[in-house]
Formats: structure tokens, C-alpha cells, sequence
């Protein structure tokens, strides 16, 4: 292991303070490191990445979690490659994902088998990606880590429905029960989830967190290829206003998602803990 007065752990991801998800997904939120950690945004931050790792001996750069994978990071992926050329860092990935724009009908029509992750990728020393059926290795966000989920799981519900918006898209439902990812307390946002039995969503993280909480859920005019690769398929629609049309095609997950998800992020986290001490 490299000496630990030269060395860091260095967590990029999105930090964004009026998104919750962005700002549940951190790995060093939920787990332990014996080493000095510092946080950057991958948006705003990338000169002080730079300058930050330039001046290290050493660092072990562990990317996510997020939808972290869309051509506007294309500057960063290319400094931590010439970084990891010169053996200055060891980068992992942990919990990242596609997170691309589309139309409803290339959504449609995307091929929701296989995720294509950047060529980048295959440049990192260990990959967990939230895609399921990626060529590496399916890790789901580390949010699932969150006590506050044991605390609203299979809670008794009050609503038929509740809806969680993206902030940045309306999707002019009225007369149910609404909140925006723009809240900033997780543990607001989950209990809000859990007083409905359907979840309506057009968030990434309502979907995600719907799942973990054992609620029906279905997609409305999603925005995106993130939406493509739950592992436990969601059914989606164009239009809001015809959710109703497919309220029928929702249904609670097959397992307890959020026991196996949570099994699949400690054992990442005890591989990476393995990997430091190793390097």
C-alpha cells in the first residue's frame, strides 16, 4: 500500500444540493475509510480535481455514484487517463451510469439488453455500474445503504398514488400528492414514498427508491437512457396524462431489492478496502 501521508481517497461525483439524488450517492457516506478522503462535484469542480491531483503523489480516485456517463464529462475522463498512465492513481467506479438524453421514441426503441458504457471505462481498476446487464459488473447506487430505509420500508400507506417529479420537468398531474427531488431531506422524500402504494415518477432516484421500498412504480415521459436498465424492469409511458392507462402494468418487485442491493455494495466495498490495502 502506498504511504499513507501521500495518499488520498478523492470522490468525484455530482453535487447539487437542490437534487437529493445527486447528493445520496456517495460511497464515503455509508462507509468507512482508514485513509483522508475529500469530495469534488464533477460539474463544477474539474480545474480543482486537476490542480488537487497533480499536486498528490498518489491518490485512489473512486468515481460516483450517478448518471456520470455522457459526453459532458469527456475533459475529466481524458485527465484521470493520462493520470492512470503515469500510475499516479488508481480509479474505480462504483455505482455509475448512463445518463444520456433522448426522445420518448428513442427510448422506445433502445436496446434495453445490453448498456454500452464508454471505451473510458475500460481504463479503471475496478468497475460497478448501475446498468444492469453491463459487460462489467452490476452495482446499484449506494443510497440503498441509508438507514432511513429500514425505517419507511412496508409502512402502512394513506394514498393509492403519490407522485415524485424531477424538478426540472412538470408533469402537470393534479389532485395527488406531490413532491420534487428538489428536497433536500432524504429522509422527507421517503416518507412521503412510503405513504402511497404506486409511485408516479419521472426521477431516476424516485424509480430507484420506489423499488427499495417495495412500491409499485411506473415511469411517466422518461428523459433518458438511465431509465433503461433497472434490473427489475419498470413500465413507462409517454404522456402523464395517460398514467392511468398503465397503472395495471406496475407491480412490487420479486425480491427484497433493497436486501440484495445492499449485499452487492458491501461486497464491492469490502473489495475496494482489499484493493488499497493491496495497492
Amino acid at each position: 500500500m502506498n504511504n499513507i501521508k501521500n495518499s488520498s481517497i478523492v470522490f468525484i461525483h455530482r453535487v447539487d444540493r437542490w437534487n437529493i439524488g445527486d447528493m445520496s450517492c456517495c460511497p464515503k457516506d455509508y462507509f468507512k475509510f482508514d485513509i483522508p478522503v475529500v469530495t469534488f462535484d464533477i460539474m463544477n469542480d474539474v480545474n480543482a480535481i486537476k490542480k488537487y491531483l497533480n499536486e498528490q503523489d498518489f491518490s485512489y480516485v473512486i468515481v460516483g455514484g450517478g448518471g456520470l456517463f455522457y459526453w459532458g464529462n469527456s475533459e475529466l475522463w481524458g485527465f484521470l487517463k493520462d493520470l492512470k498512465e503515469k500510475n499516479k492513481i488508481k480509479l474505480i467506479f462504483w455505482g455509475v451510469g448512463l445518463n444520456t438524453h433522448l426522445s420518448y421514441e428513442a427510448f422506445k426503441n433502445l436496446n434495453k439488453n445490453q448498456p454500452v458504457y464508454p471505451d473510458f471505462v475500460n481504463y479503471a481498476d475496478l468497475i460497478g455500474g448501475r446498468d444492469y446487464n453491463n459487460i462489467y459488473r452490476y452495482l446499484p447506487c449506494v443510497s440503498c445503504m441509508s438507514p432511513l430505509f429500514d425505517k419507511y420500508k412496508n409502512t402502512n400507506t394513506i394514498h393509492d398514488i403519490a407522485i415524485y417529479q424531477h424538478k426540472a420537468t412538470n408533469l402537470n398531474i393534479s389532485n395527488i400528492p406531490l413532491l420534487t427531488n428538489k428536497e433536500a431531506d432524504l429522509e422527507q422524500v421517503l416518507e412521503f414514498m412510503s405513504k402511497a402504494e404506486t409511485i408516479i415518477t419521472n426521477s431516476f432516484h424516485g424509480a430507484y427508491w420506489s423499488q427499495l421500498l417495495n412500491k409499485k412504480v411506473l415511469i411517466v415521459a422518461p428523459m433518458g437512457n438511465r431509465f433503461a436498465y433497472f434490473k427489475y424492469p419498470i413500465p413507462f409511458c409517454q404522456h402523464s396524462k395517460d398514467f392511468k392507462n398503465f397503472l395495471h402494468k406496475t407491480e412490487k418487485p420479486p425480491v427484497d431489492v433493497l436486501k440484495e442491493n445492499r449485499e452487492l455494495n458491501i461486497q464491492f466495498y469490502k473489495e475496494v478496502i482489499n484493493f488499497i490495502k493491496k495497492y
